[in-house]
């Protein structure tokens, strides 16, 4: 047998995985335009995003404002109302790739010039009317009978338009019950183990909040009356949901879809129902085709949950996400494509008690992309979103065109793609 012949070269080694360096993430300063890739038809498309930030006064035209603040990209708290909650959204990301219609949004605060006990908070947009009722401050009482009732309303002339006043959140009392009952059954050494796990899943969402509104006030399942006492009732109500005596202790926890609809103005949170129904992530005692108020109210459509995502086979996956999972208003407040130039009319919301009409700029963007093909592409864009924050006498519209690409992009072609795009208003 010959010798093997010596190997003057050494041979090739893979590299170490922990030595490849991944690809740099893409970095984009912060902008009013950006050009994104997304797929909501199920083919790749390019999305322009646009946000335009407007001064109004009651009775005159929007005018451009003369800051414009950048898109939002994360979203953002507000700074906490109710000690020891969490508090709402004052932002939600405004870089969406696609809405079924445009989301109205309304900031500020029920006010009156003189105290009072109720009052109600109006907008009026065309046909549509969306009230919420306000009342001061209430709480649980129990009464010399042994039964439950709600304290007079405190006057006020000033109540936060916040989901924290909302009808929601969550019962510690009856959380702590049941972590002492768990504390008593549990073998210790267990006990030790699993805490970490527990006291995670009881931070900010768990299973036992309302799923409706997590950040609200008056969520009972605490069935001790010495418990029940002084809680804070719901500041803002529906006028045709009202929390009541006989509705405030709920048996079930399961059965929270008996309970209110929270009622608000304010961006709807993306962890709560039926938000989550629309990505297919459904709260424990609700099974997809169940009848609820929001579907019974035509408030969502019938088929806004399509599945259950734990329990879905891939095949099953891209069907599930609901064409309206990407609407961030209140129930309510979803609307088809507006104009830009409809006029809005609030009521309850101005300390000298005056009505306050907002008038839409009457302007429509088009968006202009060069670089993407031989020649620039013009898009028509649509309304996907109106903010208004009453008190700063500010106006956002964010709008949005999308390109169907007749074949996939890099997403390292879309910074370049969002330099090179412009936006040119007329007038609708």
């Amino acid at each position: 047998m010959s010798e093997p012949v010596p190997i003057s070269q050494p041979i090739p080694q893979p590299k170490p995985v922990e030595l490849i360096k991944p690809p740099p993430p893409l970095v984009m300063a912060p902008a009013t335009t950006r050009v994104v890739l997304a797929q909501a038809s199920g083919a790749a498309e390019l999305v322009v995003v646009h946000k335009r930030t407007y001064t109004w006064e009651p009775g005159k035209r929007a005018w451009p404002a003369d800051v414009q603040p950048p898109l939002d990209e994360a979203g953002a708290p507000y700074p906490p109302l109710v000690e020891g909650r969490a508090p709402s959204w004052k932002s939600l990301p405004e870089v969406v790739g696609f809405k079924a219609g445009t989301d109205v949004v309304i900031q500020g605060s029920a006010r009156s010039p003189r105290p009072v006990e109720r009052l109600s908070t109006v907008l009026f947009l065309g046909k549509r009317r969306h009230e919420v009722v306000v009342s001061g401050r209430r709480q649980v009482a129990v009464s010399g009978g042994g039964h439950l009732v709600f304290t007079p309303a405190e006057p006020f002339t000033c109540v936060p338009l916040r989901y924290e006043l909302a009808y929601g959140g969550r019962d510690v009392a009856y959380e702590a019950q049941m972590m002492d009952e768990v504390r008593r059954i549990t073998p210790a050494a267990v006990m030790r183990r699993a805490t970490p796990s527990m006291e995670g899943m009881f931070t900010n969402v768990h299973p036992l909040m309302y799923p409706r509104n997590r950040f609200g006030q008056g969520y009972v399942l605490d069935q001790r009356r010495e418990k029940q006492a002084g809680r804070e009732l719901p500041q803002l109500e529906r006028p045709d949901d009202l929390l009541t005596p006989e509705r405030l202790w709920l048996g079930n926890p399961l059965r929270w879809w008996q309970q209110p609809l929270p009622a608000g103005f304010d961006y709807l949170d993306p962890m709560t129902f039926p938000r989550m129904g629309m990505f297919a992530c459904p709260p424990p005692g609700y099974q997809p085709g169940d009848s609820v108020r929001e579907v019974d109210l035509a408030l969502v459509p019938k088929d806004f949950c399509r599945g259950n995502i734990a329990t879905a086979t891939p095949a099953q996956m891209p069907t599930l996400l609901h064409p309206h999972a990407g609407q961030c208003a209140s129930l309510g407040l979803n609307f088809p494509y507006l104009r830009g130039d409809e006029m809005m009319l609030l009521q309850g919301m101005d300390a000298q008690g005056l009505e306050l009409d907002v008038l839409l700029p009457a302007e429509r963007p088009t968006m202009t992309i060069a670089g993407l093909a031989a020649k620039p592409v013009s898009l028509n864009a649509d309304l996907y979103l109106v903010l208004i924050d009453v008190d700063a006498r500010q106006l956002v519209m964010v709008w949005a065109a999308r390109h169907r690409l007749a074949q996939a992009i890099a997403p390292q072609r879309v910074p370049a793609l969002s330099a090179t795009t412009s936006v040119t208003w007329g007038r609708t």
